[in-house]
């Protein structure tokens, strides 16, 4: 009986040994379970309210982009257009008639009445002392 009590033991010994491993693993995978549990729980309440305000953001550009899409569906787009170009084809022809009294004015005769009108005035200043 001597060596089946022996390998009993040994057996029990084995037993015990793969039993410390496996308490050991048990243990370590704890510690990391635990370690990323505390990691995204220390990630989620930094990170909260973080994300609400960047969600309250959002609404708010969605509000005013949303604003903006009425006012735009509101606008008479073709008809400021249309209206554009009637005032640029005013101010092309208010233009072009400005630039047809430029050439036909004469400017030998304003320099003359220029000439004249000092000529009359020139006695006038020395009368007065200028």
């Amino acid at each position: 009986m001597n060596i089946v009590q022996q390998n009993q033991e040994d057996s029990f010994a084995r037993l015990e040994e793969i039993a410390r491993r496996q308490l050991f693993w048990t243990k370590l995978g704890s510690l990391a379970l635990t370690g990323v549990f505390v990691v995204v729980l220390v990630v989620v309440l930094v990170a909260a309210p973080r994300a609400g305000i960047v969600l309250a953001r959002t609404e708010q550009a969605a509000a005013s982009l949303e604003e903006v899409s009425r006012q735009l569906s509101q606008a008479d787009l073709p008809g400021l257009l249309q209206r554009t170009n009637g005032l640029v084809a005013q101010s092309t022809d208010a233009a072009a008639a400005a630039l047809q009294k430029i050439e036909e004015l004469d400017v030998d005769s304003l320099n003359k009445a220029i000439e004249d009108l000092k000529n009359v005035v020139s006695p006038l200043a020395k009368l007065f002392g200028r």
